[in-house]
């Protein structure tokens, strides 16, 4: 009998979530007590997989404490069924994650904030999906409120990640490198997920449970088997042609998950569905498409469009325009558009097309996805 044989058949869809209980908020006060006394850190947090609904049959209960003295020892304890672990933070740590937390600042001309190192985020997403125990100087910031701004630094923190392997890519492919073109379309296609789940308000940082938070995602269905087979290493192309085919579809369904995302999720929790946004097939050559070069990217003083080595401002309602451009006629697109929005129903055409033209114009809207790579070999 294999290893596996007792496993139940893999299906698109993901096991219940196991959070955080009481069983185990008890087990990590019982620990705080019996280290501390009376005299716990003055912030204390639970966090980590459990709090994020991904539990497992070993996840430890994880427990963040401030540092003040440096007198603490990072260790796990055993209480009852669970192991709580307990994790130091700095004070300057703690206050990072507090202001992340507190509100998205980032702006087109400082990104200061979405440039902070990936452990720094690390601690801000904890603190956002955390379980407060202690706050003795009240600094931190009701669920929802930090939440909202961690949602929003994630969304702004994978938009770029999305333009920049955009760019590895057509750089590789540029010079005839077809390995560092799939890999980097790969990574775009990640971080363009990403985007999706953390719109839907499933915030969290590591790339372990990628799938299992995509299946449990409202409105997802087939999506995650779409999703599967562009990620998945299966044939290796077998000429620059269907290299080149790949690492644009990769970017083109990677460029939309990040529309979707800052278009739906960036004020409150989206629920997009991801059946139609990546998944409905090729466009037919030679309509007009968005171009999978440019990726969109939200500030908290407006919106660009970041195309290889330059970005355009544009507005939300040119992001849509642009995003959803897949192969049919504008008057079809601005007739979708005004279905689903009033704004679109009542925009004039003149304006729409406009619009069209602009992105024409700076190529983020194209009949040829290709054209821009021809020029630059």
């Amino acid at each position: 009998m294999s290893p596996n044989s007792t496993l139940p058949s893999l299906e698109p869809t993901a096991p219940p979530d196991v959070g955080l209980g009481a069983e185990h908020l008890d087990a990590a006060r019982a620990v705080l007590d019996s280290v501390f006394g009376e005299r716990w850190p003055r912030l204390v947090f639970v966090s980590g997989s459990l709090a994020a609904g991904l539990g497992h049959a070993w996840s430890d209960v994880d427990v963040y404490v401030v540092d003040d003295a440096g007198d603490i020892e990072s260790r796990a304890y055993r209480r009852g069924p669970h192991t709580v672990q307990i994790n130091l933070m700095t004070p300057a740590a703690a206050a990072a994650a507090v202001s992340t937390c507190t509100g998205f600042v980032a702006r087109s001309d400082d990104r200061t904030q979405l440039e902070q190192t990936e452990d720094a985020v690390r601690v801000a997403v904890r603190l956002a999906i955390a379980e407060i125990l202690h706050d003795a100087d009240g600094v931190v910031p009701p669920v929802q409120e930090r939440r909202t701004a961690v949602r929003r630094l994630l969304l702004g923190r994978h938009a770029l990640m999305v333009g920049s392997y955009a760019e590895d890519v057509l750089g590789a492919l540029t010079s005839r490198d077809p390995w560092t073109a799939l890999r980097s379309s790969e990574l775009a296609l990640e971080h363009g997920i990403e985007a999706y789940l953390t719109a839907h308000d499933d915030l969290y940082v590591g790339p372990k449970f990628l799938y299992r938070r995509l299946a449990r995602t409202p409105g997802v269905g087939t999506g995650v088997a779409a999703m599967w087979d562009l990620l998945a290493r299966g044939d290796l192309p077998t000429s620059p042609e269907d290299v080149t085919r790949l690492v644009v579809t990769r970017l083109r369904a990677a460029t939309l998950l990040m529309a979707d995302g800052i278009l739906s999720g960036f004020d409150e929790p989206s629920s997009s569905t991801l059946g139609g946004t990546t998944t409905d097939g090729e466009p037919e050559p030679g309509t007009l498409v968005t171009s999978p070069w440019f990726c969109p990217i939200r500030f908290s003083n407006g919106w660009g469009l970041a195309g290889p080595d330059r970005g355009f401002r544009v507005s939300g309602p040119v992001v849509r325009i642009w995003s959803a451009f897949d192969g049919s006629p504008a008057d079809a697109v601005l007739a979708r558009l005004g279905a689903e929005d009033e704004a679109f129903a009542s925009m004039p055409q003149a304006d729409f097309h406009a619009a069209v033209e602009h992105l024409r114009s700076i190529q983020a809207l194209t009949v040829d996805p290709c054209s821009l790579l021809e020029e630059r070999r």
